[in-house]
């Protein structure tokens, strides 16, 4: 026994490994979700500009107006805590950074030389988006997603500390 027994005489270590599965549940599958959520936005927001880059800017603002930690823990209270409702709702409320930093880029990005051209050959909003601003942005979202499982973690401890946490056993 590597780290010893509890009270009980089961093994510390063993239960230690088996306890990480939540917190890299929860870390991995919120950060997924605000991920999609985030870059989608910001791509939209950045390239399209105009009253979309406005109403996504507005809605992006709204849901960082509110204390995070707070309408995480009375919305997971109200729904009833669960390993699942937990996941969503940090991946739900996780998006609007990463939606800033995404339209930040994209609007830098989008008056380089490359995309103006590709804008001038004729290539759709999508194919534009996809294949020539999506990728130069990809090391943005995947360093945010990389600090994101950690706060993810710390999020959902924090909750379980609280007790509207993942539940035992």
């Amino acid at each position: 026994f590597l780290l010893g027994t509890d009270e009980v005489g089961r093994d510390v270590l063993s239960r230690l490994i088996y306890g990480t599965r939540v917190s890299l549940i929860v870390g991995t599958l919120s950060v997924l979700i605000y991920a999609v959520i985030g870059t989608v936005l910001g791509l939209l927001s950045g390239f399209l500009g105009g009253f979309w880059d406005a109403a996504i800017m507005r809605l992006t603002e709204v849901f960082m107006s509110f204390p995070y930690f707070m309408v995480i823990l009375v919305i997971v209270s109200l729904i009833g805590p669960s390993i699942w409702t937990v996941t969503f709702v940090i991946g739900f409320l996780g998006w609007p950074m990463l939606c800033r930093l995404v339209r930040g880029e994209v609007m830098k990005l989008k008056n380089v030389d490359y995309i103006q051209a590709a804008i001038a050959s004729g290539y759709s909003t999508g194919q534009i988006v996809f294949k020539h601003i999506f990728p130069n942005v990809l090391s943005l979202i995947l360093v945010n997603m990389t600090f994101g499982i950690a706060t993810s973690i710390l999020t959902e401890a924090s909750l379980s500390f609280l007790g509207v946490g993942v539940q035992p056993p």
